[in-house]
């Protein structure tokens, strides 16, 4: 089993990942920004009914790593008020950049939330291209692993280029046996 995830939207980007996961049958966990929500909820409904599932990925995307506790439970309780709204709860919380300090660990505590990183990085969000990006996955996936994807891209305003990969990863390593799951499924999360 492996785990997709993508951080930072919800985007313009996010129906086309859905669709392709839907054609071959993968389901991922998706890490929205809260800042992003307004205007995208329908997506973010779809993504529940079509058996995928939402993670907080805070409100500003702001390193929370030696910030205070106070803004760390307002960027998380932001996005998960923004999330309710459209009634939808998540506990799993991936920090932006994936830095942790002991105040954002303490908050993520309080709230209940499990704070999820990732094993394979293939910067995708970097622009180093679709070959280099397919290539890094095919690589250094395993049973196990969580792939951190971006279904934005600050450089282009969009990630293009992650459905491209997406087509040609996904049949690839279900091709050997792999099984694309949410990060709950993965962990065993109840």
């Amino acid at each position: 089993k492996i785990a997709l995830t993508f951080d930072d939207g919800p985007s313009d980007n996010t129906s086309n990942i859905l669709k392709i996961l839907r054609s071959y049958g993968a389901r991922a966990t998706f890490f929205v920004v809260g800042r992003k929500i307004n205007g995208k909820e329908k997506i973010l409904k779809n993504t529940i009914k079509f058996g995928s599932e939402i993670g907080n990925h805070s409100y500003n995307h702001v390193s929370l790593s030696f910030k205070s506790k106070e803004l760390a439970r307002e960027e998380i309780q932001q996005t998960d008020d923004k999330l309710k709204e459209i009634k939808i709860k998540t506990k799993l919380f991936r920090p932006p950049y994936g830095g942790i300090g002991y105040n954002l660990h303490s908050v993520a505590r309080e709230l209940d939330k499990r704070i999820i990183l990732w094993d394979v990085d293939p910067k995708d969000w970097s622009g180093v291209g679709v070959k280099t990006v397919t290539q890094y996955i095919l690589n250094n996936a395993r049973n196990g692993s969580i792939i951190d994807l971006h279904d934005f891209d600050r450089s282009a305003s969009q990630n293009h280029n992650l459905v491209r990969i997406l087509g040609i990863v996904i049949p690839r390593l279900q091709k050997i046996g792999y099984k694309f799951v949410t990060v709950s499924e993965l962990l065993n999360f109840k």
